[in-house]
């Protein structure tokens, strides 16, 4: 299966722009990671990049700032990550509705 359509979403604005403006003048230790993907975005026409302020992307930021922390990598079983990672405070996952 192939994946046409892909937006990713990152809390840095200096990355975003580097890529949404194709800029090769990036003086920062990230630099190799995004002159890869330059070289292959051409495969890949439609994904997009997108700036998503913190707030916004609270939930992943926790994930992968956990993770690190951990020194996880690969897989993540969802059953080994604490609930305040997901930002509900122990809150359920899913709210019900009336019916």
């Amino acid at each position: 299966m192939k994946i046409k359509d892909v937006i990713v979403e990152s809390d840095c604005l200096l990355a975003i722009l580097m890529l949404t403006t194709k800029s090769q003048n990036c003086f920062w230790t990230v630099s190799p990671i995004l002159d890869k993907i330059f070289k292959i975005w051409h495969c890949w026409p439609n994904w997009r990049f997108k700036y998503v302020p913190r707030l916004a992307n609270r939930a992943p930021h926790a994930l992968a700032h956990w993770a690190a922390f951990c020194n996880f990598e690969g897989v993540l079983p969802l059953n080994i990550v604490p609930v305040s990672v997901f930002c509900d405070v122990g809150y359920p996952l899913l709210v019900s509705t009336r019916v």
